[in-house]
């Protein structure tokens, strides 16, 4: 069963006042676009559907109710929702040890148009246990950029501002159940992609996929207007 574990529990502070003056109460996560998913999760689901024999969203208590309707809408079978998310990696972190198989996670906020069987590929390509998926972004405030060279996440920083030209972290993992990368992440305490890149890029046991296209970590208002410019 090759499953994929989306993580829509985030409450989405720095967007949460312009969601509001939107649609009261809406996870950051439904917001609208103009795709055939219809939202971002709804995208990100859709799009998954065609690559794994399932897909579990994993959203907090509050958001449940509102995640089940915004993908009853979809016409796509093998996905459930769970209402026990626990950190942004917590679902993913706990399939690795618990299965110690290959495990595949993402978030639920952004808008990428990449293939996940071209990223298995890139990944397999390598030597490395575990790939992130990275490209390049819009300018934003209070972001992360990454170095990859030769495919591989050398390090990684939190700016004040990202550009155009900075890698910016999707929010999209493959992992292989190494005991490098065991140990490591039961190491892990707040399960969230800080601590994260902080066990295992310096031991350079990461690699970047770029797909060569302009993607969106929709996490402020500005983001997610430049993709609906971008989707217009």
């Amino acid at each position: 069963m090759k499953t994929l574990n989306v993580s829509a529990g985030g409450k989405g502070e720095r967007i949460a006042a312009y969601i509001a003056t939107m649609s009261p109460f809406l996870p950051k996560h439904l917001l609208p676009i103009p795709t055939d998913g219809g939202t971002l999760l709804g995208e990100i689901v859709q799009k998954a559907g065609r690559s794994f024999d399932e897909v579990r969203v994993w959203s907090s208590k509050e958001t449940y109710p509102r995640i089940v309707l915004g993908l009853e809408k979809l016409a796509v079978t093998n996905v459930s929702v769970d209402a026990h998310m626990t950190g942004p990696l917590g679902p993913l972190v706990r399939q690795v040890l618990a299965t110690k198989s290959r495990a595949y996670g993402c978030a639920g906020d952004f808008y990428c148009d990449f293939s996940w069987d071209e990223f298995e590929k890139f990944h397999e390509s390598h030597e490395r246990p575990v790939s992130i998926l990275v490209a390049r972004s819009v300018a934003a405030p209070k972001g992360a950029r990454f170095h990859v060279q030769d495919g591989h996440v050398s390090s990684w920083e939190r700016v004040l501002r990202t550009s155009k030209k900075d890698l910016i972290n999707m929010g999209c993992y493959i992992i292989d159940p190494t005991p490098e990368v065991v140990e490591r992440l039961e190491r892990m305490e707040a399960h969230k992609e800080d601590e994260l890149f902080d066990l295992l890029i310096p031991e350079r046991l990461v690699t970047g996929y770029n797909p060569g296209v302009v993607g969106f970590n929709v996490n402020v208002p500005e983001i997610y207007e430049s993709l609906l410019h971008a989707l217009a």
